[in-house]
């Protein structure tokens, strides 16, 4: 009865030893890569408002890394829909089993160790979007033989054609053994944002500030998500800027003339993320960009618009703005008159010497309720045959020709209506404006400035 007893116990311990010298296999870091056979499919996403500086590296980025601490690094990482992505990754190596490891930590004759993984990408609601294998892969000792190495391996499944997808959380979870046939071990879950755009974006552009930004890409991918046609994404991505509360990636606001006068103010793309205020040009620009990341090009799509008014293009004040009846300029086309002080924008305020008309509310826009609303000019978008204004987040519709014989000339009523008065300067003193209320349709009104100025042109 002792000898039983002394042999359970003898076992037990051997047991338990043996269980104890397991080896240990941990993830450490996950890289993702160019894919194989389309290189095009692989977009290197850039930092904000910098002059082109990566967020990927090269070819791969490491999108995942548990450091000594057990904090975590994730990057965002961004292919184009209809490819494969390819994954590699890295395992510590801990403890030993005398049945396997060697005194010099490599394992013995006829003893491997494989990897293998299930993908998700997961939606914002937390759904599952998209689902996907990592095959079982032999894994390399590292030169120190304390690391595992998973070789770039593509998913099983194409990321689906022409569909954008917004992964927050695009999670691996790996697992290991000793052969393919045997027991599979929990070797930890990986998971970081990863971005899928429709086709492949557009050239960068730095001479014009476009990059592939990753709040331009973010924005494409996040309001597109799940769209696999034109004519969607940009509805969604003018119902997103009509908020008028577009954010960068970290969530600070982007402004439209936050500051008038003695701030920073962009006039691409590149300084609206860098300054996070800008001018129109810098909305129309931001805004179009956002769609050229996701292979998206027409002619034309940024428009000047302006004053017209017979004999002179007169500048405008965006609404509100009321008068004080009568006026006194005796010129019955601009019966009013206001005169400009020194200086003239005050604490992002107007400073007339003398004033007429008013301004009683500026015009919301994008996160600003009380933007610069004087102007001899405006930029706004046009997009499949249709004005959208991204810095006040308005649809202007199609745009009306007027009756022969100007009947080339394109007028936008939809903007008309948001104009208070339309002014024009002294020839002699600037500072003194007459002005006309915008009473109707008739002069003066808003109109296409020609030439058409498309997104491969200079501003």
């Amino acid at each position: 009865m002792i000898n039983t007893q002394l042999l359970v116990i003898i076992f037990f311990l051997i047991h338990r030893g043996l269980i104890a010298q397991l080896p240990s296999v941990n993830l450490e870091s996950v890289e993702f890569w160019q894919p194989q056979n389309k290189t095009t499919h692989w977009i290197q996403l850039k930092v904000d408002g910098t002059n082109g500086t990566n967020i990927s590296d090269g070819i791969k980025t490491k999108a995942w890394k548990l450091n000594s601490d057990g904090s975590v690094i994730r990057k965002p990482v961004c292919y184009v829909s209809g490819c494969q992505a390819r994954v590699s990754a890295s395992f510590s190596l801990d403890g030993s089993n005398n049945s396997c490891i060697g005194p010099d930590g490599l394992p013995q004759n006829g003893c491997d160790f494989f990897a293998r993984a299930t993908v998700q990408g997961l939606d914002e609601s937390g759904n599952i979007a998209f689902a996907t294998n990592l095959p079982p892969k032999k894994l390399v000792l590292s030169g120190n033989k304390k690391h595992l190495e998973y070789p770039a391996t593509s998913i099983e499944d194409e990321f689906t054609l022409n569909k954008i997808h917004y992964f927050p959380m695009f999670t691996i979870n790996w697992e290991w053994a000793y052969d393919l046939d045997g027991a599979w071990t929990d070797a930890g879950t990986s998971d970081n944002p990863l971005y899928i755009t429709k086709e492949v974006p557009k050239k960068e552009e730095p001479s014009k500030g476009y990059y592939h930004y990753l709040t331009v890409v973010h924005i494409g991918c996040k309001y597109g998500d799940k769209m696999n046609t034109y004519e969607d994404l940009v509805e969604n991505i003018k119902n997103y800027f009509s908020l008028r509360q577009v954010t960068n990636i970290n969530g600070e606001p982007l402004k439209y003339y936050g500051q008038w006068t003695g701030g920073s103010l962009g006039s691409n793309t590149r300084d609206l993320l860098l300054y996070k205020d800008g001018i129109c040009w810098a909305w129309v620009k931001f805004f179009i960009d956002v769609l050229k990341s996701q292979g998206f090009q027409e002619l034309n799509n940024l428009v000047t618009v302006a004053g017209s008014q017979i004999g002179t293009s007169p500048g405008f004040f965006v609404k509100t703005w009321i008068d004080s009846p009568p006026g006194i300029s005796g010129n019955p086309d601009f019966p009013y008159i206001n005169v400009k002080g020194s200086p003239f924008y005050l604490n992002n305020s107007y400073n007339w010497d003398y004033e007429e008309v008013t301004l009683i509310t500026p015009a919301s826009a994008q996160n600003n309720s009380n933007p610069q609303s004087d102007f001899g000019s405006h930029g706004i978008v046009r997009v499949l045959g249709t004005f959208y204004d991204p810095s006040y987040g308005l649809f202007y519709g199609a745009p009306v020709f007027l009756p022969p014989p100007y009947n080339l000339i394109e007028t936008v009523p939809g903007l008309d209506a948001n104009i208070s008065a339309y002014y024009i300067t002294d020839m002699m003193d600037p500072n003194i404006y007459f002005i006309i209320m915008n009473n109707s349709l008739d002069y003066p009104y808003i109109h296409v400035k020609l030439p058409f100025l498309d997104e491969d042109d200079d501003w």
